[in-house]
């Protein structure tokens, strides 16, 4: 009763220390780089969907003239219309582009800020602010938003110090270049492990004792480390497991010494990423992709005009019905083993989702989805065989 009440206090405890923050963490390598991957794939997806928004909006629109001002805040108004009640629908699209700074900024671990972000173009100069900071103007909509996420990464109080120091560092100000700089310096700071996962960890620290016992380490809810191997005063190996519903986002893990130790001798950054299945690997333009049956797979296109490939496997002859789901408009095409047409359909499920059923035979298909309108987004694929 003693140790199972002393485990319970240890948890508890390894909350409230770490959540008024510790000194420096230590470094916290795993063996698997499949949370890195998955992490890498999600902000290029956010800045591809940026980038097409942002494009289709200036298609139409005269950067020469002199736009309205535009607002956004989160914490207010992220399901809401951002600007004046009668904006047009370019104006609309403008304005989820910029919408998209602020997704970048939460994907890397950022914490909710309650601040209006300001948006303006004007005879070809862009302009942005978040509420009274910032106040500049840009030669581009690219450098403006840019800065905009170095505005919200550097008002964080979630994100390491290293991010925000490499940002007032940068001297670059376009989107990619202050994300690219963002992401490694996050790497550096805490370990991405995917949900679903298991992994082997090495921890380098300070302050670990084994006079007592292996030291204990402690997650947040969901991630659970198991069979600590005491290496010496300042390293540890275990393993990692990541429940498929643990909580996405950062977090720590607090190293305890043996016996009755109360408070934490060390820490690590960690950052859980949704693993989904299916989902690791499919940003890149990689091959075929398993879609299992009565399992939910988590997809998206990444970049214009790409193409995602499933394959499917049915055992048995029956009535097969795939499906997509989200707010992403896209068509697919079910093939054959030969590669011969099935069946195809565009808008037959639920708004722009597709829905196409089938009696086949059992045997080896083919499902090929893309997105309507050369657009890009995420979209989540159901499959069933009746």
């Amino acid at each position: 009763m003693r140790e199972r009440g002393r485990v319970r206090a240890l948890t508890t405890l390894a909350m409230l220390s770490l959540s008024a923050g510790l000194a420096q963490a230590g470094s916290l390598t795993v063996a698997s780089g499949q949370g890195g991957e998955i992490f890498d794939i999600g902000l290029n997806r956010l800045i591809a969907s940026h980038r097409a928004e942002s494009a289709s909006y200036f298609s139409g629109v005269d950067t020469t003239s002199s736009s309205r001002e535009q607002w956004y805040n989160p914490i207010a108004d992220r399901n809401g219309l951002y600007g004046p009640a009668d904006m047009t629908t370019a104006e609309t699209m403008w304005s989820k582009a910029n919408l998209r700074v602020y997704d970048l900024y939460e994907a890397l671990g950022g914490n909710a800020i309650d601040l209006r972000q300001v948006y303006r173009h004007q005879s070809g100069r862009f302009y942005v602010a978040l509420d009274t900071v910032g106040g500049q103007w840009f030669a581009t909509a690219e450098d403006a938003r840019g800065y905009m996420l170095k505005l919200l990464i550097q008002r964080s109080i979630e994100l390491p110090q290293g991010v925000r120091s490499a940002m007032a560092q940068l001297a670059a100000n376009d989107l990619e270049s202050v994300t690219g700089a963002a992401r490694t310096s996050l790497a550096s700071a805490r370990a991405f492990l995917a949900r679903g996962s298991s992994t082997a960890a090495t921890l380098t620290g300070t302050g670990f004792s084994d006079a007592d016992g292996a030291p204990s380490v402690q997650g947040p809810p969901g991630v659970t480390v198991r069979n600590v191997v005491f290496d010496s005063g300042s390293q540890l190996r275990f393993t990692i497991d990541v429940e498929p519903t643990a909580r996405l986002g950062a977090g720590r893990l607090a190293v305890f010494n043996g016996g009755t130790a109360m408070v934490p001798v060390d820490h690590a950054e960690i950052h859980v990423v949704d693993g989904g299945t299916g989902f690791a690997g499919q940003g890149g333009g990689s091959g075929p992709i398993a879609l299992p049956l009565a399992v939910p797979t988590a997809s998206a296109i990444a970049t214009k005009g790409e193409e995602r490939t499933f394959n499917l496997v049915l055992p048995t002859a029956g009535t097969l019905t795939v499906a997509s789901v989200g707010g992403t408009d896209v068509s697919a095409q079910l093939l054959r083993a030969d590669g011969t047409l099935e069946a195809s359909n565009d808008d037959g499920g639920n708004w722009y989702n597709f829905r196409i059923q089938r009696t086949l035979s059992a045997g080896n298909y083919s499902l090929k989805v893309r997105h309507c309108c050369q657009g890009v987004g995420e979209f989540t694929l159901t499959a069933t065989l009746q």
